[in-house]
């Protein structure tokens, strides 16, 4: 049927299934496969030993998600030299063993 104000099609089909979204949690855990564990001092400890697993440099975006901090946060620490980093022309990096080491020294 069409609309006669807009001219569109007005039928409704009520049997076709919404897109389920994944909420910003899902996404998380999926991408970082987090780590369960009952006491605090052991996902202190994984997180610089999962870091140590990378073979590649990190960006600003992929150390924010694995700490679970914002950019903003990893940005400021890496321009006050209080976390490790480099710079490739102006992106800034980072390296995942200094920073296990950074985060062990605490």
């Amino acid at each position: 049927m069409l609309d006669a104000e807009t001219g569109h099609n007005s039928a409704k089909i009520s049997n076709v299934e919404q897109p389920r979204f994944r909420t910003r949690n899902e996404v998380t855990r999926r991408k970082l496969h987090i780590l369960k564990a009952d006491d605090p001092a052991d996902i202190a400890r994984s997180i610089p030993e999962e870091l140590e697993t990378i073979a590649h440099a990190l960006t600003a975006k992929n150390l924010a998600q694995l700490l679970q901090v914002s950019e903003v946060t990893i940005y400021k620490l890496a321009k006050a030299n209080k976390l490790p980093s480099f710079r490739i022309g102006t992106a800034v990096r980072f390296d995942p063993r200094a920073v296990a080491r950074w985060l062990r020294q605490g």
